[in-house]
């Protein structure tokens, strides 16, 4: 079919089974490819124009089930759906520049500091291993003295501490034995997601407790505290991709308005709305973050049923240890 008579008729073959629809559309595709000044193809470049035909091939088959004898030729309706085909192509190639232009100047600019880091550095600098690599062995007398010099009792302990933490301690330790180790336990319990190695150190010292034992509460209580450990990673991993796409749409939304194209401009409207979307979201969650609320803190419910003890006294403990601080500070 070469004359736009016999495309007319391919709507009427394939309604009367004349004609299958496939065999429709590489008629229009042919057709295309022989009068590409027509529809005006010889202004797209080569990747464009493949494009076009790829997406003709893959949506072509709609033509016949859209078209509507009674709204106008079939010749006009086909040459509508081209140009509307080759606009849908630049749009997408248009979107798809503006997300990779980013990415591209910030690899471009990580480049540049990395060789600007690099030549400031001179190889002289650098120590020297010696080949195969080998591990400084010690002697069990080295080892042993040590050992010695480490603080080998609770009081050697307290006087290495802080000023500010030293106070506090002796209050604790004129507590008695049985009820300094629970109100240790209990505050540690409450405070889980602050509590770190050198904070359970002195506590095991000051309470008289093994280190061992409350590193193994710590994590067993943690464990616990699981869905609320989640909550927290998941609402850090929702900021840190409210800030990626934030960084990416605003480059997309500057590379537009550098280029100042009359598509560009309709797509920078978008850009420009998904940055303050991503800009309210990512100060809010922020606030949230900054604000502790999402900060795991067991109940003294949850405290109680770990302890086996009941929930007032948890509550009386951790009242003697606020007293405590108080006095203290």
């Amino acid at each position: 079919m070469k004359t736009a008579s016999e495309i007319e008729k391919i709507p009427q073959l394939i309604a009367s089974g004349a004609l299958s629809s496939k065999k429709g559309l590489d008629c229009l595709i042919e057709y295309v490819k022989r009068n590409e000044v027509l529809f005006r193809f010889h202004r797209l470049d080569e990747d464009t124009r493949n494009d076009v035909y790829l997406l003709m091939l893959e949506k072509g088959h709609t033509l016949f089930l859209h078209y509507n004898p009674a709204a106008g030729s079939f010749i006009n309706y086909f040459h509508s759906y081209v140009r509307n085909s080759i606009k849908a192509v630049r749009f997408r190639k248009i979107t798809e520049s503006a997300l990779e232009t980013p990415t591209y100047i910030e690899k471009i600019t990580l480049a540049d500091s990395l060789s600007e880091s690099y030549a400031g550095m001179n190889a002289a600098d650098f120590k020297k291993h010696d080949i195969p690599f080998s591990i400084k062995r010690i002697s069990a007398g080295d080892l042993s003295e040590a050992l010695k010099s480490l603080p080998d009792s609770v009081n050697s302990f307290i006087l290495g501490s802080s000023p500010e933490h030293t106070d506090l301690i002796k209050n604790l330790r004129k507590l008695s034995a049985k009820t300094r180790g629970i109100t240790v336990v209990i505050v540690m319990l409450k405070s889980v997601y602050h509590v770190s190695d050198d904070i359970i150190a002195k506590l095991a010292a000051v309470s008289e407790i093994p280190e061992d034992f409350l590193h193994n509460m710590i994590l067993e209580f943690k464990g616990r505290l699981s869905a609320q450990y989640d909550r927290r990673e998941k609402l850090i991993s929702i900021r840190d991709a409210s800030y990626f796409r934030l960084k990416k749409n605003k480059s997309a939304y500057e590379y537009l308005d550098r280029i100042n194209t009359a598509d560009g401009n309709i797509i920078k409207q978008k850009y420009l709305k998904k940055c303050l979307r991503h800009e309210a979201h990512l100060k809010k969650t922020n606030e949230k973050i900054r604000t502790g609320k999402f900060i795991p803190r067991p109940s003294n419910r949850e405290i109680a049923e770990f302890l086996d003890i009941h929930e007032r006294l948890v509550s009386y403990y951790l009242s003697n240890a606020r007293n405590i601080f108080l006095k203290d500070s």
